[in-house]
């Protein structure tokens, strides 16, 4: 949940952490800021906070930064640190003193919906990709957490947009990935509505990914019902047991011409242990259940042979 704080003639999206008792600001917002509303960094409280995992964060001192919010002036206290989430994160003792009572119904502050549009002329090749810089307008909340997605312009123009979180950071810059799948080249003008950038609120759901590259807590509040409805409903475009010839087509047929002089080869197959032959037969299996690749007859003559070379997945250090 986020609270508007304006700080410096500037109006940012200052997180609201209960789990956290301190307020906590980021060095280079710490340092846009003029002179006439804050104070030197006092280093003689620079000490390390503590997580709930045993971990710890070093602090580079505290200091006191004059601000407006909804319930009036005041100067808070803030630990500057190297980097965070957010530019300014108050913690419970801001929101105690305050009498706060939050509401988990609106999670988002300022505006819902913003249009972000492209600096500069694009000129985007055949087939190709491209990160371009793009611009929120004035008086959108700094901090603020939202999901860009394509707009109509864009599509309009042919081109794709990269669907993206994105934190709204003082100088309102955030970052759209654009593809364009035609083959002509494609010309955005100046100023045009490349995406639109919705506040998250209560129907966003983040995925994080773990070390493994896996996906954590992929189901919904209405569990597995959510994700299972439309994997059934389009069943047919997935391979299946029932459906394992998905990708295959007899329309275009392909022949290997081999020179007239060619000697075909013949190799024996290596020998391998019985955990790697019980490997190799499982992988071919598959193989014919997909229609990969065909039994042939120790009878049959067979032009070339080639021996298997199985290979070992080289383990991690944490496996």
């Amino acid at each position: 949940m986020y609270l508007p704080v304006e700080i410096d003639s500037q109006t940012i999206a200052a997180l609201l952490d209960t789990g956290s008792s301190i307020n906590v600001m980021s060095q280079s917002f710490y340092d846009q800021l003029s002179v006439r509303v804050k104070t030197n960094i006092d280093t003689s409280a620079a000490v390390d906070i503590g997580l709930a995992d045993s971990s710890k964060i070093p602090v580079l001192g505290t200091a006191y930064i004059k601000a407006k919010t909804p319930y009036g002036s005041c100067t808070l206290n803030v630990y500057v640190l190297h980097h965070t989430s957010h530019p300014l994160i108050l913690g419970s003792n801001f929101m105690t003193n305050n009498s706060m009572v939050l509401d988990f119904g609106c999670l988002q502050v300022g505006f819902k919906k913003l249009k972000v549009r492209c600096r500069t002329s694009l000129t985007i090749n055949p087939n190709s990709e491209c990160l371009v810089w793009c611009k929120l307008p004035k008086g959108c909340t700094i901090g603020l957490q939202g999901v860009c997605s394509w707009s109509k312009k864009a599509m309009k123009a042919g081109l794709l947009v990269a669907r993206s979180v994105s934190t709204v950071n003082p100088t309102r810059k955030i970052p759209i990935k654009l593809l364009n799948p035609g083959n002509s080249t494609i010309t955005i003008p100046r100023y045009t509505v490349l995406a639109d950038f919705e506040a998250m609120d209560s129907p966003y759901h983040v995925i994080v990914q773990n070390s493994d590259g896996l996906c954590n807590n992929v189901t919904t509040s209405n569990g597995h019902k959510d994700f299972e409805k439309p994997v059934y409903q389009f069943r047919d475009i997935f391979v299946t047991d029932e459906n394992p010839l998905l990708g295959f087509t007899n329309v275009v047929e392909h022949r290997i011409n081999l020179k007239s002089d060619a000697v075909s080869k013949h190799h024996k197959p290596y020998r391998l242990s019985p955990d790697k032959r019980e490997v190799l037969r499982t992988q071919l299996t598959n193989l014919m259940n997909q229609g990969i690749i065909a039994p042939v007859d120790e009878k049959e003559d067979i032009p070339i042979s080639s021996p298997i070379v199985l290979v070992l997945k080289r383990k991690s250090a944490d496996s």
